[in-house]
Formats: structure tokens, sequence, C-alpha cells
């Protein structure tokens, strides 16, 4: 194995583009047709821009789930 840890479930992807800004994005439900639908968030640092993923997950979890099995009805 590579030595790198994964992310589990829901936790999203960060990443570095090529302008050295970092992303963090979330899946948090779908759109009516199927799409996935996301939140981003951007910035200089990587702690920054998990920090703010994390407290956005802590207000708004369960809130996207919620939403997301009323669209499917």
């Amino acid at each position: 194995m590579s030595g790198k840890a994964r992310r589990g479930n829901g936790e999203g992807s960060v990443y570095q583009d090529k302008n050295r800004v970092w992303h963090a994005k979330l899946t948090v439900g779908r759109y009516r047709n199927g799409k996935p639908r996301y939140k981003e968030f951007k910035g200089k640092r990587k702690a920054d821009v998990i920090a703010r993923r994390d407290a956005y997950q802590k207000e708004y979890g369960d809130l996207h789930h919620a939403l997301d099995r009323e669209c499917q009805a």
C-alpha cells in the first residue's frame, strides 16, 4: 500500500490545485434530475479548508440527507 490514509464515507475530497489553492468538496445530496449537489470550500491553507468543511458538516450534516429523501419522494 502507498501509506496514504483513506477518508471515510461522507468526508468529501480535499485537494490542492495548480495555483496552490486548497479545495474541500462535499456531496450534500442530489437534485431532482439525479445529478449530485456539491458544497465547496476554498482557502490558502489545508487546515483552514478542513476546519470550514468540518464546521459545515457539524451544523448541516443531517439536513441534506433529509432534503435528499424529500426530493426522491
